[in-house]
């Protein structure tokens, strides 16, 4: 829902209560997705998405970094550091205005202000001097539109339509903040478009191009079929050569009329159903063994696409950089599935886990992709099996239950002890895929919730060893 010119006069008024407070880390979070840390207030993200714009006070962005652009670096340069002094709406429409003191390059107060138009359609953001000179704009346009904004000019607000009605009704601006903070899994997958949309784009491609690939492999099966059995056409010919008339078109087999090859002799004929008989049989086996290796191909390419999909940022930024040793914003080819097999994946209402199903894929996830030391492993007690990781670093009691009962149906097991501990107090045992714990917790598991067996159910359809 896109805010109201009241809403923004009220979030205004709330935001200037944090006046004194100096800015911090400013980052970009995606194409069209800002941030910047009050110095006691928490994060203000500034989302500029035309559909719904909006600013809210977020929480930690962990160890996020900038998108490399003119604007990121500008605002850096411009405002870190800066002490803010108010916010204020302008024009009272849905122009959110706030106001800082900077320091120049001569190291003199120098006031500046940025600008965000949330206006759906329209949205835009500018940051200005103190004369009110447009230094950056995130949607320039040019000197022809009927309000310029661009680098250089003077700054004017939009101009409210004529059947633009304002009301003045009550707005809990906390509340909205905390319904703003369930578009942080939606502004964390576009900011992984944003970083990593070549890989995206062409994992897509080669998912693409396999299952063109399998249908023109079957395509060509089913062409092979209709040939295999040639052979007894030409058995045939030898057997009744001398019933069949010389230059016929066709013959009788068993009731179904055979094409000839009037321009060929009847021996030629046998001998072209023959070779034809002989492609055909030559064509299915190629092709069963091409349509298996394609078809796991494709099942692969699915399942780190689904896997990169549903990992955190670091994840994903160690299985490119693993593959490829270039630098994680630059992805320019998909990684190679040889090196590792990748986790199964199980989600339930919002929350996902990551687990192994063999030596393999237990050390290739505990040990290479999902290492942050905060994020949770989970192993059921005094048995060999499955290893989980719960990629949050602040999980709630159902998270962790959720992956304890992953942990348990990956061993195959329904009920019985999980131990967890934070991924920091594991290291690799003496052979591959072995734990060895430090500190760690127990949680009994006496009986497995629907939900959780039908996402690990899901989990195992969509990926098969």
């Amino acid at each position: 829902m896109s805010l109201k010119a009241y809403q923004i006069r009220a979030l205004a008024e709330y935001l200037s209560a944090f006046k004194g407070q100096r800015i911090g880390k400013i980052i970009q979070y995606s194409k069209d997705v800002f941030s910047f840390r009050f110095s006691h207030a928490g994060r203000a993200v500034i989302v500029l998405d035309n559909q719904n714009p909006t600013l809210f006070l977020g929480g930690e962005e962990g160890n996020r970094t900038s998108l490399s652009t003119p604007a990121a670096s500008l605002l850096r340069k411009k405002l870190s550091g800066a002490e803010f002094v108010g916010a204020s709406s302008l024009n009272q429409d849905r122009v959110l205005k706030l106001d800082f003191i900077s320091v120049n390059d001569i190291f003199e107060p120098e006031p500046l202000s940025i600008v965000l138009e949330l206006i759906p359609t329209k949205a835009n953001m500018a940051l200005l001097d103190a004369s009110m000179r447009i230094l950056y704009a995130f949607r320039p346009n040019n000197i022809l539109d009927p309000r310029p904004i661009f680098h250089g000019i003077q700054y004017e607000p939009p101009i409210k339509k004529q059947d633009y009605v304002d009301t003045e009704e009550p707005f809990d601006v906390p509340a909205y903040f905390a319904s703003c903070n369930g578009l942080e899994d939606q502004l964390q997958q576009r900011r992984k478009q944003s970083i990593y949309q070549d890989f995206f784009r062409d994992l897509n491609a080669h998912i693409k191009s396999h299952k063109r690939k399998i249908a023109q492999i079957e395509e060509d099966v089913e062409k092979g079929k209709k040939h295999v059995n040639d052979a007894e056409y030409g058995n045939y010919i030898y057997t009744y050569i001398q019933d069949i008339p010389v230059g016929a078109k066709s013959f009788s087999y068993y009731g179904e009329e055979v094409a000839l090859d009037e321009r060929k002799s009847l021996n030629e004929n046998a001998a072209e159903f023959f070779r034809r008989a002989k492609k055909a049989k030559n064509a299915i086996a190629q092709g069963q063994a091409n349509l298996e290796k394609a078809k796991k191909e494709l099942e692969d390419l699915l399942a780190l696409k689904e896997f990169a999909s549903s990992c955190d940022e670091e994840t994903l930024s160690r299985l490119l950089d693993e593959h490829k040793g270039k630098s994680k914003n630059t992805p320019k080819s998909l990684p190679k599935r040889e090196r590792g097999p990748l986790p199964f994946i199980a989600k339930r209402g919002g929350i996902c886990v990551y687990f192994g199903k063999n030596a393999k894929q237990n050390d290739f996830l505990s040990f290479l992709y999902a290492t942050k030391p905060n994020y949770l492993f989970f192993h059921v007690k005094d048995r060999v099996g499955a290893h989980v990781i719960l990629p949050l670093e602040n999980p709630s009691d159902d998270a962790i239950t959720f992956a304890c009962e992953i942990a348990l149906l990956a061993t195959g097991k329904e009920d019985g002890e999980v131990q967890y501990t934070q991924h920091k107090n594991i290291r690799r045992g003496g052979s591959k895929g072995q734990v060895i714990l430090g500190s760690y917790r127990s949680a009994l598991i006496r009986e497995i919730r629907e939900d959780s067996l039908a996402a690990y159910l899901q989990a195992m359809e969509g990926r098969h060893e």
